[in-house]
């Protein structure tokens, strides 16, 4: 099966990109670890695959509308 094929057969069975799916669980588990544990942001950042911590930032706030040490801060 080509990668194009897969993709699409994903994208029809799930209704979103592989892709998608990927960005939603990582900043899901980026969110229960700021919840949950008190690792660092830095830590937290490099476990859920963003190659920068500044990356990081602007992603969380572009989808929850407040910064990783705010959402820690009302958990």
């Amino acid at each position: 099966m080509s990668r194009s094929n897969l993709e699409q057969r994903f994208k029809k069975e799930v209704g979103k990109t592989i892709h998608a799916v990927i960005y939603e669980e990582k900043l899901k588990r980026a969110k229960n670890l700021l919840a949950t544990t008190t690792l660092s942001i830095q830590e937290i950042s490099l476990m859920c695959g963003y190659p920068s911590l500044q990356y990081f930032y602007s992603i969380f706030k572009k989808e929850f509308g407040m910064t990783p040490k705010d959402f820690r801060d009302e958990n």
